[in-house]
């Protein structure tokens, strides 16, 4: 009698053993599907195909066609051959604007340039010299430094173009030397 008691709670226990190991077998994975931005809800993303496991390992490439430039987000999940959805993974991906623009800027014509030194007086105060009409202006300009005190000046020269506007000026360093008070002639040294 106590050996059909104790053999009924073996097999009870057995029972319970097995029916609690059976659901919790490896599930396979048979559908993903992916969405952007926005959750269409579950079942309604774009699928993708994969072969069916317990784990999925794909590569491939996403349609981002209808997507406006800038950032957005991927989500992904997959579906069990019991018919339950994972939970979602996301992905923060940018989408580039690869419209042409077009750069090119017209090649302005040049009439030619002003110079002042030290201190900008204004656009149009300057110096003015008259040049060829082109895209550059190759000129060869003896520039006075009359009225210029001894050491460190500024020149700056800038241009302008046919419909009036003015570039940015370029700006170079130079030194005046007072030579009426030195004599600059060479002396022999006596031996």
């Amino acid at each position: 009698m106590i050996n059909s008691i104790i053999m009924k709670k073996v097999l009870v226990l057995l029972f319970i053993s097995l029916t609690a190991v059976l659901p919790t077998r490896s599930q396979n994975l048979v559908t993903a599907e992916y969405y952007y931005d926005t959750d269409p809800g579950v079942g309604n993303g774009i699928p993708i195909s994969i072969i069916a496991g317990d784990s999925v390992t794909k590569t491939f490439t996403f349609d981002v066609s209808g997507l406006d430039p800038g950032f957005h987000n991927l989500f992904i999940r997959v579906r069990d051959n019991l018919g339950r959805w994972s939970l979602v993974r996301r992905h923060l991906f940018h989408v580039y604007d690869d419209a042409l623009i077009d750069l090119t800027v017209e090649e302005p014509v040049l009439t030619g340039f002003e110079y002042f030194y030290n201190q900008d007086p204004g656009f149009g105060n300057g110096i003015w010299v008259a040049a060829t009409e082109g895209g550059n202006i190759e000129e060869t300009i003896n520039f006075s430094t009359v009225g210029l005190d001894p050491g460190f000046h500024q020149i700056m020269v800038r241009a302008r173009d046919a419909s009036g506007k003015w570039g940015q000026y370029s700006r170079g360093l130079f030194y005046v030397f007072d030579d009426t008070h030195i004599d600059l002639t060479r002396k022999s040294s006596k031996i």
